[in-house]
Protein backbone atom coordinates (compact mmCIF):
# COMPACT_ATOMS: atom_id res chain seq x y z
CA UNK A 1 0.00 0.00 0.00
CA UNK A 2 1.62 3.74 -1.06
CA UNK A 3 2.55 5.96 1.53
CA UNK A 4 -0.30 8.24 2.05
CA UNK A 5 -0.64 11.90 3.85
CA UNK A 6 -1.93 10.99 7.78
CA UNK A 7 -2.10 12.64 10.81
CA UNK A 8 -2.19 11.51 14.41
CA UNK A 9 -3.13 14.88 16.21
CA UNK A 10 -5.58 17.57 14.66
CA UNK A 11 -3.42 19.19 12.57
CA UNK A 12 -3.18 23.12 12.97
CA UNK A 13 -3.92 23.88 9.20
CA UNK A 14 -6.46 21.40 8.34
CA UNK A 15 -7.71 22.82 4.96
CA UNK A 16 -3.46 22.27 3.91
CA UNK A 17 -3.86 18.79 5.00
CA UNK A 18 -7.14 18.19 3.20
CA UNK A 19 -5.10 19.45 -0.11
CA UNK A 20 -1.96 17.11 0.39
CA UNK A 21 -4.30 14.28 1.50
CA UNK A 22 -6.77 14.40 -2.42
CA UNK A 23 -3.59 14.68 -4.09
CA UNK A 24 -2.09 11.15 -2.05
CA UNK A 25 -5.69 9.29 -2.57
CA UNK A 26 -5.75 10.59 -6.19
CA UNK A 27 -2.57 9.38 -7.20
CA UNK A 28 -2.97 6.37 -5.24
CA UNK A 29 -6.51 5.53 -6.80
CA UNK A 30 -6.11 6.70 -10.40
CA UNK A 31 -9.35 6.59 -11.84
CA UNK A 32 -11.73 8.32 -9.21
CA UNK A 33 -14.72 9.07 -11.14
CA UNK A 34 -14.72 5.23 -12.05
CA UNK A 35 -14.64 4.25 -8.64
CA UNK A 36 -16.88 6.63 -7.53
CA UNK A 37 -19.54 5.64 -9.98
CA UNK A 38 -19.02 2.32 -8.84
CA UNK A 39 -19.92 3.11 -5.00
CA UNK A 40 -22.59 5.22 -5.98
CA UNK A 41 -24.30 2.38 -8.49
CA UNK A 42 -23.96 -0.24 -5.09
CA UNK A 43 -25.51 1.98 -2.59
CA UNK A 44 -27.72 3.66 -4.69
CA UNK A 45 -28.92 0.08 -5.40
CA UNK A 46 -29.52 -0.59 -1.58
CA UNK A 47 -31.31 2.44 -1.08
CA UNK A 48 -33.56 1.42 -4.09
CA UNK A 49 -33.70 -1.88 -2.35
CA UNK A 50 -34.18 -0.68 1.09
CA UNK A 51 -37.51 1.54 -0.03
CA UNK A 52 -39.05 -1.78 -1.68
CA UNK A 53 -38.69 -3.26 1.32
CA UNK A 54 -40.23 -0.54 2.89
CA UNK A 55 -43.19 -0.21 0.70
CA UNK A 56 -43.94 -4.10 0.81
CA UNK A 57 -43.48 -4.19 5.02
CA UNK A 58 -43.93 -0.52 6.08
CA UNK A 59 -40.37 -0.17 7.08
CA UNK A 60 -36.70 -0.70 5.97
CA UNK A 61 -35.36 -1.74 9.34
CA UNK A 62 -35.46 -5.85 10.31
CA UNK A 63 -37.16 -6.75 13.73
CA UNK A 64 -36.22 -9.04 16.06
CA UNK A 65 -37.73 -9.67 19.29
CA UNK A 66 -35.76 -9.54 22.49
CA UNK A 67 -37.44 -12.66 23.60
CA UNK A 68 -35.54 -14.50 20.59
CA UNK A 69 -32.17 -13.05 21.71
CA UNK A 70 -32.53 -14.48 24.78
CA UNK A 71 -33.94 -17.93 23.37
CA UNK A 72 -30.84 -17.94 21.16
CA UNK A 73 -33.57 -18.10 17.65
CA UNK A 74 -32.63 -15.61 15.49
CA UNK A 75 -31.67 -17.27 12.31
CA UNK A 76 -29.26 -16.84 9.74
CA UNK A 77 -31.37 -15.43 7.97
CA UNK A 78 -32.33 -12.37 10.12
CA UNK A 79 -28.47 -11.80 10.96
CA UNK A 80 -27.68 -11.13 7.45
CA UNK A 81 -30.54 -8.77 6.81
CA UNK A 82 -29.52 -6.58 9.77
CA UNK A 83 -26.18 -6.68 8.78
CA UNK A 84 -27.24 -5.86 5.49
CA UNK A 85 -29.23 -2.77 6.53
CA UNK A 86 -26.72 -1.70 9.59
CA UNK A 87 -30.01 -1.14 11.83
CA UNK A 88 -32.15 -2.91 13.96
CA UNK A 89 -35.00 -2.98 16.09
CA UNK A 90 -35.33 -5.04 19.48
CA UNK A 91 -38.73 -5.27 20.20
CA UNK A 92 -39.36 -5.17 23.58
CA UNK A 93 -35.77 -5.31 25.06
CA UNK A 94 -37.69 -4.39 28.23
CA UNK A 95 -41.85 -4.54 28.66
CA UNK A 96 -43.45 -1.48 28.37
CA UNK A 97 -44.21 -1.57 32.22
CA UNK A 98 -40.95 -1.36 33.02
CA UNK A 99 -39.54 1.19 30.57
CA UNK A 100 -42.95 3.43 31.44
CA UNK A 101 -41.69 3.05 34.68
CA UNK A 102 -38.29 4.50 34.10
CA UNK A 103 -39.35 7.44 32.74
CA UNK A 104 -41.63 8.44 35.74
CA UNK A 105 -39.00 7.52 37.72
CA UNK A 106 -36.30 10.20 35.25
CA UNK A 107 -38.77 12.94 35.36
CA UNK A 108 -39.02 12.65 39.74
CA UNK A 109 -35.22 12.52 39.52
CA UNK A 110 -35.18 15.19 37.83
CA UNK A 111 -38.39 17.45 39.45
CA UNK A 112 -36.82 16.30 43.06
CA UNK A 113 -33.12 17.59 41.86
CA UNK A 114 -34.97 20.86 40.70
CA UNK A 115 -33.69 20.50 37.18
CA UNK A 116 -35.77 23.02 35.66
CA UNK A 117 -34.03 26.05 37.60
CA UNK A 118 -31.03 25.06 37.85
CA UNK A 119 -30.40 24.30 33.93
CA UNK A 120 -27.98 26.54 32.28
CA UNK A 121 -28.96 25.84 28.43
CA UNK A 122 -26.93 23.74 25.84
CA UNK A 123 -23.15 23.04 27.05
CA UNK A 124 -21.84 22.38 23.57
CA UNK A 125 -22.10 23.02 19.78
CA UNK A 126 -21.40 19.45 18.97
CA UNK A 127 -23.80 19.63 16.17
CA UNK A 128 -23.54 23.36 15.08
CA UNK A 129 -22.43 22.34 11.44
CA UNK A 130 -26.13 20.88 11.10
CA UNK A 131 -29.10 22.79 9.92
CA UNK A 132 -31.23 21.70 12.77
CA UNK A 133 -33.18 22.15 15.61
CA UNK A 134 -30.97 21.35 18.76
CA UNK A 135 -32.37 17.78 20.17
CA UNK A 136 -34.24 18.21 23.78
CA UNK A 137 -31.30 16.85 25.37
CA UNK A 138 -30.65 16.51 29.26
CA UNK A 139 -27.00 16.47 30.47
CA UNK A 140 -28.34 13.98 32.90
CA UNK A 141 -26.08 10.40 33.12
CA UNK A 142 -26.54 8.75 36.77
CA UNK A 143 -29.96 8.08 37.51
CA UNK A 144 -31.33 5.18 38.39
CA UNK A 145 -33.15 4.40 35.71
CA UNK A 146 -30.48 4.79 33.20
CA UNK A 147 -27.61 2.76 35.63
CA UNK A 148 -30.80 0.09 35.68
CA UNK A 149 -31.00 -0.25 31.96
CA UNK A 150 -27.62 -0.26 31.19
CA UNK A 151 -26.68 -3.11 33.61
CA UNK A 152 -29.70 -5.11 33.34
CA UNK A 153 -29.52 -8.87 31.71
CA UNK A 154 -31.53 -7.84 28.60
CA UNK A 155 -29.02 -5.14 27.80
CA UNK A 156 -25.94 -7.40 28.11
CA UNK A 157 -27.59 -10.00 25.82
CA UNK A 158 -29.00 -7.89 23.03
CA UNK A 159 -25.36 -5.83 23.08
CA UNK A 160 -23.46 -9.31 23.07
CA UNK A 161 -25.89 -10.78 20.28
CA UNK A 162 -25.03 -7.17 17.92
CA UNK A 163 -21.42 -7.66 19.19
CA UNK A 164 -21.36 -11.11 17.11
CA UNK A 165 -22.58 -9.58 14.17
CA UNK A 166 -18.72 -8.15 13.58
CA UNK A 167 -16.12 -9.94 12.77
CA UNK A 168 -13.88 -9.20 15.60
CA UNK A 169 -10.96 -11.73 14.91
CA UNK A 170 -9.25 -10.28 11.51
CA UNK A 171 -6.03 -10.03 10.32
CA UNK A 172 -4.21 -11.90 12.83
CA UNK A 173 -5.84 -10.12 15.89
CA UNK A 174 -9.06 -10.08 18.06
CA UNK A 175 -10.06 -6.90 18.17
CA UNK A 176 -12.86 -6.76 21.11
CA UNK A 177 -14.01 -9.39 23.66
CA UNK A 178 -17.80 -9.07 22.42
CA UNK A 179 -19.77 -10.75 25.16
CA UNK A 180 -18.76 -7.70 27.56
CA UNK A 181 -19.69 -4.39 26.83
CA UNK A 182 -18.88 -1.16 28.95
CA UNK A 183 -20.92 1.03 29.98
CA UNK A 184 -20.92 4.09 28.23
CA UNK A 185 -23.17 6.85 29.94
CA UNK A 186 -25.01 9.56 27.49
CA UNK A 187 -27.74 11.50 28.00
CA UNK A 188 -31.38 11.04 27.78
CA UNK A 189 -33.45 12.92 25.44
CA UNK A 190 -37.60 14.46 26.76
CA UNK A 191 -39.68 15.95 24.15
CA UNK A 192 -42.80 16.78 24.95
CA UNK A 193 -45.97 16.88 23.43
CA UNK A 194 -47.05 19.71 20.90
CA UNK A 195 -43.37 20.19 20.13
CA UNK A 196 -42.59 21.83 17.02
CA UNK A 197 -39.00 20.74 16.00
CA UNK A 198 -36.56 20.75 12.91
CA UNK A 199 -35.17 17.72 13.78
CA UNK A 200 -31.49 17.12 13.14
CA UNK A 201 -29.84 17.20 9.72
CA UNK A 202 -28.44 13.52 8.27
CA UNK A 203 -25.35 12.91 10.24
CA UNK A 204 -22.62 10.25 11.08
CA UNK A 205 -20.37 10.20 14.80
CA UNK A 206 -17.61 8.62 15.53
CA UNK A 207 -15.23 10.87 13.62
CA UNK A 208 -15.39 13.56 10.78
CA UNK A 209 -12.02 14.58 9.66
CA UNK A 210 -10.25 11.75 11.40
CA UNK A 211 -11.92 9.42 8.98
CA UNK A 212 -9.77 10.72 6.25
CA UNK A 213 -6.66 11.53 8.37
CA UNK A 214 -6.02 8.86 10.94
CA UNK A 215 -3.89 6.26 9.83
CA UNK A 216 -6.18 3.84 12.05
CA UNK A 217 -9.08 4.75 9.92
CA UNK A 218 -6.97 4.94 7.14
CA UNK A 219 -6.56 1.19 8.02
CA UNK A 220 -10.26 0.07 8.33
CA UNK A 221 -11.18 2.05 4.79
CA UNK A 222 -7.97 0.77 3.25
CA UNK A 223 -10.00 -0.78 0.57
CA UNK A 224 -11.59 2.13 -0.60
CA UNK A 225 -8.73 4.17 -0.81
CA UNK A 226 -6.75 1.75 -2.67
CA UNK A 227 -10.07 1.37 -5.57
CA UNK A 228 -10.71 -2.10 -4.06
CA UNK A 229 -14.38 -1.31 -2.79
CA UNK A 230 -15.43 -4.84 -3.71
CA UNK A 231 -13.03 -5.90 -1.13
CA UNK A 232 -14.63 -3.53 1.79
CA UNK A 233 -16.40 -5.22 4.33
CA UNK A 234 -18.00 -2.64 7.16
CA UNK A 235 -18.29 -5.14 9.77
CA UNK A 236 -14.44 -6.30 9.82
CA UNK A 237 -13.54 -4.71 13.41
CA UNK A 238 -9.69 -4.50 12.19
CA UNK A 239 -8.02 -1.41 13.71
CA UNK A 240 -11.46 0.10 14.18
CA UNK A 241 -10.57 -0.24 17.97
CA UNK A 242 -7.03 1.69 17.73
CA UNK A 243 -9.38 4.92 16.42
CA UNK A 244 -8.66 7.89 18.47
CA UNK A 245 -10.22 10.80 18.22
CA UNK A 246 -8.53 14.07 17.47
CA UNK A 247 -8.56 16.68 20.72
CA UNK A 248 -10.36 19.20 18.57
CA UNK A 249 -10.61 21.91 21.75
CA UNK A 250 -13.79 21.14 22.10
CA UNK A 251 -16.29 19.49 24.80
CA UNK A 252 -17.76 16.13 23.24
CA UNK A 253 -16.26 13.70 21.66
CA UNK A 254 -16.23 9.32 21.91
CA UNK A 255 -13.68 7.88 23.39
CA UNK A 256 -15.04 4.51 22.96
CA UNK A 257 -15.36 1.92 19.91
CA UNK A 258 -19.23 1.55 19.92
CA UNK A 259 -20.22 -1.43 16.97
CA UNK A 260 -23.97 0.13 17.68
CA UNK A 261 -25.17 3.58 18.54
CA UNK A 262 -28.58 2.76 20.44
CA UNK A 263 -31.11 4.01 22.51
CA UNK A 264 -34.01 2.94 23.92
CA UNK A 265 -37.62 4.45 24.50
CA UNK A 266 -39.10 5.41 27.19
CA UNK A 267 -42.36 6.21 25.47
CA UNK A 268 -44.34 4.79 22.76
CA UNK A 269 -43.76 6.96 19.24
CA UNK A 270 -45.36 7.02 15.95
CA UNK A 271 -44.26 7.34 12.62
CA UNK A 272 -44.33 10.86 11.13
CA UNK A 273 -43.03 12.25 14.58
CA UNK A 274 -40.45 13.38 14.45
CA UNK A 275 -38.57 9.48 14.26
CA UNK A 276 -35.05 8.38 13.72
CA UNK A 277 -33.83 8.23 10.37
CA UNK A 278 -31.31 6.08 8.94
CA UNK A 279 -29.53 5.32 5.15
CA UNK A 280 -29.96 1.74 6.11
CA UNK A 281 -26.95 0.82 3.54
CA UNK A 282 -23.59 1.03 5.57
CA UNK A 283 -21.48 0.66 3.12
CA UNK A 284 -22.69 4.17 2.15
CA UNK A 285 -19.77 5.24 4.23
CA UNK A 286 -17.68 4.48 1.48
CA UNK A 287 -19.43 7.35 -0.55
CA UNK A 288 -18.87 9.98 1.43
CA UNK A 289 -15.21 9.41 2.01
CA UNK A 290 -14.72 9.44 -2.19
CA UNK A 291 -16.86 12.02 -3.02
CA UNK A 292 -14.95 15.26 -2.11
CA UNK A 293 -12.41 13.74 -4.08
CA UNK A 294 -14.80 14.77 -7.34
CA UNK A 295 -13.65 17.84 -9.26
CA UNK A 296 -16.69 20.15 -8.07
CA UNK A 297 -15.54 20.12 -4.46
CA UNK A 298 -13.23 22.82 -3.80
CA UNK A 299 -9.13 21.44 -2.82
CA UNK A 300 -9.73 22.30 0.82
CA UNK A 301 -13.00 20.88 1.46
CA UNK A 302 -14.77 17.54 2.65
CA UNK A 303 -17.87 18.29 1.78
CA UNK A 304 -18.58 20.28 4.75
CA UNK A 305 -16.78 18.69 7.41
CA UNK A 306 -14.66 20.57 10.24
CA UNK A 307 -12.73 19.87 13.17
CA UNK A 308 -14.55 18.53 16.47
CA UNK A 309 -18.08 18.62 14.57
CA UNK A 310 -20.56 15.39 13.51
CA UNK A 311 -19.63 14.53 9.55
CA UNK A 312 -22.64 16.09 7.97
CA UNK A 313 -24.31 14.59 5.06
CA UNK A 314 -26.43 17.21 2.94
CA UNK A 315 -28.23 17.54 -0.20
CA UNK A 316 -25.64 19.51 -1.77
CA UNK A 317 -23.03 17.03 -2.44
CA UNK A 318 -24.68 13.60 -1.03
CA UNK A 319 -28.47 13.61 -2.97
CA UNK A 320 -28.35 9.82 -3.22
CA UNK A 321 -28.10 9.95 0.55
CA UNK A 322 -30.68 11.83 1.42
CA UNK A 323 -33.75 10.57 -0.52
CA UNK A 324 -32.20 6.75 1.13
CA UNK A 325 -33.56 8.04 4.89
CA UNK A 326 -35.49 5.61 5.43
CA UNK A 327 -37.63 6.39 9.18
CA UNK A 328 -37.86 3.73 11.95
CA UNK A 329 -41.03 2.21 12.30
CA UNK A 330 -43.48 2.98 15.33
CA UNK A 331 -42.11 1.73 18.75
CA UNK A 332 -43.57 0.68 22.28
CA UNK A 333 -42.13 1.97 25.57
CA UNK A 334 -39.45 -0.37 25.95
CA UNK A 335 -38.27 -1.19 22.75
CA UNK A 336 -35.07 -0.46 21.25
CA UNK A 337 -32.85 0.75 18.41
CA UNK A 338 -29.82 0.39 16.77
CA UNK A 339 -27.69 1.56 14.60
CA UNK A 340 -24.06 0.37 12.95
CA UNK A 341 -21.56 3.40 13.77
CA UNK A 342 -21.01 4.00 10.06
CA UNK A 343 -24.85 4.56 9.53
CA UNK A 344 -26.21 8.10 8.49
CA UNK A 345 -28.70 9.14 10.78
CA UNK A 346 -31.01 11.98 11.10
CA UNK A 347 -33.94 12.93 13.34
CA UNK A 348 -36.74 14.21 11.56
CA UNK A 349 -39.11 17.47 11.94
CA UNK A 350 -42.12 17.54 13.53
CA UNK A 351 -45.07 19.84 14.16
CA UNK A 352 -47.11 20.00 17.34
CA UNK A 353 -45.87 16.25 18.52
CA UNK A 354 -48.33 13.73 19.14
CA UNK A 355 -46.95 11.75 22.51
CA UNK A 356 -43.90 11.90 24.20
CA UNK A 357 -40.64 11.39 22.38
CA UNK A 358 -38.33 9.91 25.42
CA UNK A 359 -35.35 8.13 25.39
CA UNK A 360 -32.28 7.26 26.80
CA UNK A 361 -28.83 6.48 24.85
CA UNK A 362 -27.37 3.26 25.70
CA UNK A 363 -24.87 1.87 22.70
CA UNK A 364 -22.70 -1.64 22.31
CA UNK A 365 -19.64 -0.41 23.35
CA UNK A 366 -17.34 -3.99 23.54
CA UNK A 367 -14.74 -4.91 26.16
CA UNK A 368 -10.65 -3.60 24.01
CA UNK A 369 -7.93 -1.67 25.39
CA UNK A 370 -9.26 1.39 24.33
CA UNK A 371 -13.01 0.82 26.29
CA UNK A 372 -11.26 -0.65 28.81
CA UNK A 373 -9.39 2.92 29.68
CA UNK A 374 -12.85 4.58 29.20
CA UNK A 375 -14.82 2.45 31.24
CA UNK A 376 -11.88 3.58 34.13
CA UNK A 377 -12.74 7.17 33.69
CA UNK A 378 -16.47 5.95 33.61
CA UNK A 379 -16.42 4.24 37.08
CA UNK A 380 -14.28 7.57 38.70
CA UNK A 381 -17.37 9.84 36.96
CA UNK A 382 -20.08 7.49 38.47
CA UNK A 383 -18.49 7.83 42.02
CA UNK A 384 -18.23 11.66 42.03
CA UNK A 385 -21.53 12.17 40.22
CA UNK A 386 -19.63 14.01 37.57
CA UNK A 387 -20.45 14.78 33.85
CA UNK A 388 -18.39 11.69 32.03
CA UNK A 389 -15.59 12.75 30.35
CA UNK A 390 -16.68 12.58 26.85
CA UNK A 391 -19.11 15.27 27.74
CA UNK A 392 -19.33 19.06 28.36
CA UNK A 393 -18.46 19.49 32.40
CA UNK A 394 -21.91 20.77 33.36
CA UNK A 395 -21.67 18.26 36.52
CA UNK A 396 -25.17 19.09 37.59
CA UNK A 397 -25.73 15.15 39.58
CA UNK A 398 -22.55 15.84 41.89
CA UNK A 399 -25.01 17.04 44.86
CA UNK A 400 -28.27 15.25 43.53
CA UNK A 401 -30.58 13.26 45.42
CA UNK A 402 -31.35 9.59 44.25
CA UNK A 403 -28.49 9.85 42.56
CA UNK A 404 -26.93 6.09 41.59
CA UNK A 405 -23.85 5.42 43.20
CA UNK A 406 -21.25 2.27 42.63
CA UNK A 407 -22.26 0.59 45.50
CA UNK A 408 -25.69 -0.27 43.54
CA UNK A 409 -23.57 -1.93 40.87
CA UNK A 410 -24.60 -5.38 40.25
CA UNK A 411 -22.43 -8.39 38.68
CA UNK A 412 -22.60 -7.22 34.86
CA UNK A 413 -22.08 -3.28 35.96
CA UNK A 414 -19.45 -3.80 37.77
CA UNK A 415 -17.69 -6.05 35.22
CA UNK A 416 -18.90 -3.63 32.46
CA UNK A 417 -16.34 -1.10 34.57
CA UNK A 418 -13.62 -3.02 35.43
CA UNK A 419 -14.51 -3.53 39.13
CA UNK A 420 -15.22 -7.28 38.74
Amino acid sequence: MATRFTSVHQPEDYKASVRQLKKALRAEIGDVEALFAQVQQKIVSEINAAREEEKQKGTAWPEIAYADIAAGRISEEAKAHIRRRGCVVVRQNFSREKALSWDKSMLSYLDNNDFDRVYNGPGDNFFGSLDASRPEIYPIYWSEAQMEARQSEAMAQTQSFLNRLWKFESAGQRWFEPDVSIIYPDRIRRRLPGTTSKGLGAHTDSGALERWLLPAYQQVFRHVFDGRFAEYDPWDAAWRTEVNEYEAGTTTKCSAFRTFQGWTALSDMQIGQGLLHVVPVPEAMALLLLRPLLQDVPEEDLCGVTPGKVLPVSEKWHPELIQGLCSIPSLQAGDSVWWHCDVIHAVAPVENQQGWGNVMYIPAAPLCAKNAACAANVAKALASGESPADFPKEDYEIAWKNRFTPDELNANGRRSLGLA
